[in-house]
């Protein structure tokens, strides 16, 4: 007899589909961390004086401040992608948003790779700080709604387990991709990582919940049934049903981040956001994720 789904804890399947939506956040802390090393490199030519390598110039000669634009563009990029990506995830679905962003972050690593100069290179970061902060963004809403509530707490930890890895593998790369023109294969890593995510994410299923929520109910049921493995998911169907009706049929309220600024929430969830953006701030002060 099969047992319930919604004991089980952490299937194979459901192992996989967090792993390879993971590679997202790993490219994130990638791009958080390959910035720190070669900063002299590319803009004060400290590796040799300034010269062509196969038509593109060894170094991007520019200001200090020219510079932290550079670095801080990055996270000015993932801010925008955060904040406009549940739409497109609510509209195309979780995976769709991750391939797509992946997309993205491919054209950023080209265009980090045929940089003339810092205008460009700043582009290039911008680009990629909004791939990367739509996808963590969607990576959230996709694992919680792929896991058993077993599960859920293991494998939600990922995304944070994903971006300290991917920021030490980056300033390990670094050690030896520094120089001319070597650092232009570093920052254009990101790409690397991108086209592989978009071809393992082939693989996954869509989001059940989102399927639900479209009226796709077949393709749901049988989402969740590769998810769950061989149990018995009767039970915990009907109720993802039932609570998708609740949370975005006719009558169910949707709440952008204005109305939570503003306090416009029938719950007033400003203390909640205050607390968890200054989490985030004295994170970043304590030097965590120090240049």
């Amino acid at each position: 007899m099969s047992v319930p789904s919604h004991t089980l804890g952490i299937t194979k399947y459901q192992l996989f589909c967090v792993l390879v939506a993971s590679l997202n956040s790993l490219n994130f802390g990638w791009n958080f961390g390959v910035i720190n090393l070669p900063g002299d490199v590319i803009t004060k030519c400290v590796a040799g004086p300034k010269h062509t390598i196969l038509g593109l110039p060894s170094c991007l000669p520019a200001s200090d401040i020219v510079w932290g634009l550079a670095v801080g563009a990055f996270a000015l990029g993932a801010l925008v992608g955060a904040i406009s990506c549940t739409r497109y995830s609510n509209k195309y679905g979780r995976r769709a948003v991750l391939i797509y962003s992946n997309l993205i972050a491919v054209l950023a690593a080209i265009l980090f790779g045929v940089s003339v100069n810092i205008s460009m290179f700043v582009v290039a970061r911008f680009l990629v700080g909004v791939a990367q902060g739509c996808a963590n963004g969607t990576f959230t809403n996709y694992v919680v709604e792929i896991t058993t509530p077993r599960a859920r707490n293991t494998l939600g930890s990922m995304i944070q387990t994903s971006i300290s890895l991917g920021m030490m593998i980056a300033q390990l790369s670094s050690l030896g991709l520094t120089n001319p023109p070597l650092w232009r294969v570093l920052f254009a890593m990101t790409g690397v990582i991108s086209i592989i995510s978009m071809a393992m994410l082939t693989l996954c299923v869509e989001s059940p919940k989102w399927l639900v929520s479209k009226d796709r109910i077949d393709e749901a049921q049988s989402a969740l049934q590769r998810l769950r493995k061989s149990a018995d998911c009767t039970d915990e169907f009907a109720t993802l049903v039932e609570t998708v009706r609740v949370e975005m049929g006719p009558g169910a309220y949707t709440a952008s981040i204005f109305d939570v600024l503003r306090g416009k929430t029938p719950d007033n969830l400003r203390h909640q956001l205050l607390l968890a953006v200054l989490a985030m701030i004295f994170q970043q002060l304590s030097g965590i994720s120090g240049v």
